[in-house]
């Protein structure tokens, strides 16, 4: 490889791309499309997710708990009149508010963190807001969806 053409290729694309001074320019404002941004987002939110078990494990425990613990208020209740069924369903209202309010705040950890690399990505033009937030909302989606299942 040292005394190839490709090696002599390589050395003067470097040389030219790091002299100071030098511009790159793309069509558009960033180098890749939307599609290709946010396909590599997800992959980096996904990995994000699976590399934080503690926080997927709190959030499966608390569902858990408030289930089990909003379960028992009605659990050997009879479901005979209309103000029972209004009871029931005002219960799973209260769970779903609860549940989705200590998501949400554990989550802004998660956030937080990330916040700092979004804003070193976006003075950098990498990636455009929408693909980042979109990734992050669809990483959560079956996170979500198996502690609602339990």
């Amino acid at each position: 490889y040292n005394n190839s053409s490709l090696k002599r290729i390589n050395d003067e694309r470097t040389t030219e791309l790091t002299t100071p001074g030098h511009k790159f320019e793309f069509d558009g404002e960033y180098a890749t499309s939307i599609f290709v941004q946010l396909f590599t987002l997800l992959e980096k939110s996904f990995r994000n997710y699976w590399r934080s078990p503690n926080y997927n494990l709190t959030r499966i425990m608390i569902s858990i708990f408030v289930a089990s613990l909003f379960g028992s208020v009605y659990a050997r209740a009879p479901l005979i009149t209309q103000s029972d069924v209004i009871s029931r369903i005002s219960i799973i209202f209260v769970a779903i508010v609860f549940t989705s309010v200590i998501n949400l705040t554990s989550v802004l950890e998660i956030i937080a963190t990330e916040r700092a690399v979004f804003y070193r990505e976006q003075a950098a033009n990498m990636y455009r807001p929408i693909p980042y937030a979109l990734s992050f909302t669809v990483a959560e989606i079956p996170y979500l969806i198996f502690s609602t299942l339990l």
